[in-house]
């Protein structure tokens, strides 16, 4: 199922109440995701250990979670980390790479970006 603007927006509000390094430093990336309904954030210099992080959350809670939304742009790196953990949607603040939107499109994974300003870029899985 396509996130809405709504709850994509909502993500993105909690995630900047709550990347609190980045409000310190401004050169970190996040990956957040809600599970539960409660927001859960994973911070890191790298736009991909941020990733790794959270992966490494969901492995060890066992849980399926259904939307990964990320700080940075969506590369092709990140998109194969997603379809590798079986993620239905990835959510970028930024743009995707052209090759991440071709792979994310083969592969089923869901993809969109530029969250924020009120709006989001859908470029696979609807």
């Amino acid at each position: 199922v396509k996130p809405s603007l709504d709850s994509l927006l909502s993500i993105r509000a909690q995630v900047d109440a709550m990347q609190h390094t980045h409000q310190l430093t401004g050169a970190v990336h996040a990956a957040a995701t809600l599970y539960n309904g409660q927001l859960y954030l994973f911070e890191d210099v790298g736009r991909h250990n941020a990733l790794d992080k959270l992966i490494g959350w969901q492995l060890r809670q066992k849980s399926e979670i259904d939307c990964v939304v990320m700080t940075s742009r969506l590369s092709i790196e990140l998109v194969q980390k997603s379809i590798r953990m079986q993620l239905p949607w990835l959510v970028g603040m930024s743009a995707p790479t052209s090759t991440a939107v071709r792979v994310a499109e083969r592969y089923g994974l869901g993809l969109a970006g530029f969250l924020r300003d009120n709006r989001v870029t859908y470029y696979s899985g609807f």
